[in-house]
This record gives C-alpha cells, sequence and structure tokens, in this order.
C-alpha cells in the first residue's frame, strides 16, 4: 500500500513537526520487562528520525516519511538482521498520547543466550508525546516537584522505590537512603542513571524517556 507523502518545508509544512518521545513496552511473558524508549524528530518536510533501544538493550535509529493522514510506515532491523520491529503508527493528539502504534516484534531463538533464549513474535503498543524542551531554569521537564521512582521485576532480589524531588533546573535529587544518581537530558526528554539495590549493594543502569503528556518516565 502507498500514501502520498503530501509535506513540503516550503509550501506545505508538516503540522505535526517537533519533538517527541516515545516508549516500547517489553512483556514480561517472554522475559522482556521494562519499556524500551527513545526520541523522535519530524520536520517541516514531514522527515521522521527515530532513535532508542528496545527493552533488552537492542539500539537503533531509523528514519521514515510523514504521510498525509498523520502516519509514517515504521521498521527497524535488530539482532543482526535477524530480528525485527515493524508496523505503522500514527501521529496523534489525544489527552494521554501524541504516538499511537501496534508494532510487531520478532526476536530470534538464540539457545544458551541469558536472554529470551527461546526467541518470541510479539505485538507491542508503542506509545509517545509531544516534547518541549525547558526554555528557562524555571521551567520544570516534568509537572512535579516531589515523585517517586519505581524499580521492579528482571533479576532485582525484590522491588524498591526511591523518592525523589525535582528541583530547579531539572536536577533530580535523590531523597531515600539507598543512592541514586539521575540526568534529565533536556534537550532529548531521554533519561539515564544508575542506582544501588538496597539488598544486594550492587549498581544497576537505568535509562527511559520522559512522556510529558502521561507526566511520567518509563524505562528499564
Amino acid at each position: 500500500s502507498a500514501s502520498r507523502a503530501a509535506y513540503s518545508s516550503r509550501d506545505n509544512p508538516a503540522p505535526q513537526a517537533g519533538k517527541y518521545t516515545f516508549i516500547i513496552p517489553g512483556d514480561p511473558a517472554v522475559g522482556v520487562n521494562g519499556s524500551g524508549y527513545g526520541a523522535a524528530t519530524v520536520d517541516k518536510a514531514g522527515i521522521v528520525k527515530f532513535t532508542g533501544a528496545l527493552a533488552d538493550g537492542s539500539k537503533f535509529t531509523e528514519s521514515s516519511v510523514l504521510t498525509e493522514d498523520g502516519t509514517c510506515p515504521f521498521y527497524t532491523s535488530v539482532y543482526g538482521g535477524n530480528g525485527m520491529v515493524i508496523g505503522s503508527l500514527g501521529f496523534t493528539n489525544l489527552p494521554e498520547t501524541d504516538i499511537a502504534a501496534q508494532l510487531t516484534w520478532t526476536k530470534p531463538a538464540r539457545p544458551g543466550s541469558d536472554f529470551n533464549p527461546a526467541g518470541f513474535t510479539n505485538i507491542v503498543t508503542m506509545v509517545g508525546s509531544h516534547y518541549t524542551s525547558p526554555t528557562r531554569a524555571s521551567h520544570r521537564i516534568l509537572a512535579m516537584t516531589n515523585g517517586v521512582i519505581v524499580f521492579q521485576d528482571g533479576n532485582l532480589t525484590a522491588p524498591f522505590t526511591n523518592s525523589v524531588t525535582l528541583r530547579n533546573g531539572n536536577n533530580m535529587q535523590n531523597t531515600s537512603d539507598n543512592q541514586l544518581t539521575m540526568k534529565l537530558r533536556q534537550q532529548t526528554g531521554l533519561f539515564d542513571g544508575k542506582v544501588q539495590e538496597p539488598v544486594t549493594g550492587r549498581w544497576i543502569p537505568f535509562w527511559g524517556a520522559l512522556l510529558q503528556k502521561q507526566n511520567q518516565g518509563p524505562g528499564y
């Protein structure tokens, strides 16, 4: 099937132009916990560029073209060309999401692997939000002051929660006893950090994307 690529930066700029963040949730049923994450940009000509990582750590960069009905095809090859994520996503303006898609995620069987040795083919839902970078130190990247970061599933000894405070300048301060550091990437809406597991004392890195419309930040 084909749709017209109707947008031109000069004559007919894409109304969806801007920055976005998105997540691609895993599936605990096949051993993929947490959510993949990423950032997307749409330019005035309707060119869409994606960069991100799946919930098993597989990174990807892709580009696509926005059609006149507000959709674009999505395809990325992963696992050395033996797997993929494929589907069609729509740029919307709904109360809870600005990107919505049902994607097929295929991972090949890898006997002996620590993660998903049997492989899988799953339907996953991509959810995204328009992202606005803070323009001043007083502009908050999320509508919050005090919040929590919940760590669960995976190979944790037990779930745990850290309390945090979003300070001026969009610095996330840990207010719990177990240590945590976190960096909010204000230009892209992505974040990364590391946390000390209370039971074992080991340090665990984490990554994710802030969804401003949902006022939260999933990741893995």
